[in-house]
């Protein structure tokens, strides 16, 4: 397709807690994570590969939550806006 993609892919996440960007980050085995399901290990592995990132992204500024979620107007509207930004930004740049 003549899409060429930088690596790593840099993935956002909101959620800070063990199932999210710690427990990705972490190598070290807890009691708590034994159970840990495959998606988490083939993630850290991605990790390690450099075929992704793990990044924290605050839940105000997730894209994703404009089409997944109910807004409050301004939250919309914000989200919004940075969309028609960064495709704009996009758009005119050379690829």
């Amino acid at each position: 397709m003549g899409i060429h993609v930088a690596l790593p892919m840099c993935i956002l996440e909101d959620n800070q807690t063990c199932t999210g960007i710690q427990l990705v980050d972490n190598p070290i085995s807890q009691r708590k994570t034994q159970l840990v399901d495959i998606r988490y290990h083939f993630v850290r592995d991605c990790i390690n590969d450099n075929t992704i990132s793990v990044e924290y992204c605050p839940t105000k500024l997730m894209f994703a939550d404009i089409m997944t979620k109910a807004m409050y107007k301004p939250a919309f509207i914000g989200l919004r806006n940075k969309i028609i930004g960064d495709v704009m930004k996009f758009l005119t740049s050379d690829l």
